[in-house]
């Protein structure tokens, strides 16, 4: 269990056990206790969240950027910008070297969500980061640009709770290889 515990991002005990129930695997002791999720994944209450889920995938997408980190990776990214699909929760995320890259990116994720998934964008919600104002793209797309306020992370819950995953996830993988720190990426 330790073994695959920590090849699959440290899951819960929860989440192995059905996972070795349908593939035949030995069970796990409910007593294991991994000291690198202790660390790794301590944190604050999560805020509620109010907001009602989308009835399609791409009728709301969630944008944020994080960072800079204080150590650049070793291709020199120091931010990353995650979207996630409201109704699915699934997500992407991109490096960036800087703020600004988003004007490529973005235009790029609407083209690819266009192509691939045969459907378009309806509503886009970020904090109001100007790196994120597209005005005249939206314009042209048709697309609905909902900002949250300032200061107020509990409005973007979605993202706040999406970034605090990924962040534990990337902490404790950190934690556990032993790899310098501009690998964080």
């Amino acid at each position: 269990y330790e073994t695959w515990h920590k090849r699959l991002g440290h899951i819960l005990i929860l989440v192995y056990k059905i996972i070795a129930n349908k593939m035949d695997l030995t069970s796990v002791d409910s007593n294991y206790h991994c000291s690198t999720c202790h660390i790794a994944k301590q944190n604050r209450l999560p805020f509620p969240n109010p907001n009602k889920f989308s009835d399609h995938c791409f009728d709301l997408i969630h944008a944020d950027i994080w960072g800079p980190f204080r150590q650049p990776t070793h291709d020199g990214f120091s931010y990353f910008l995650t979207l996630v699909d409201d109704k699915s929760r699934f997500t992407w995320i991109y490096m960036l070297k800087n703020k600004s890259d988003c004007i490529t990116v973005i235009p790029q994720f609407f083209s690819y969500v266009e192509n691939q998934f045969k459907t378009s964008i309806k509503a886009f919600r970020s904090d109001n980061a100007r790196e994120l104002v597209f005005k005249d793209f939206f314009l042209q797309k048709g697309v609905l640009h909902q900002f949250s306020y300032v200061e107020r992370p509990q409005q973007n819950s979605a993202m706040e709770r999406k970034h605090l995953h990924i962040l534990n996830i990337a902490r404790t993988l950190l934690y556990q290889s032993n790899v310098p720190i501009k690998m964080w990426g």
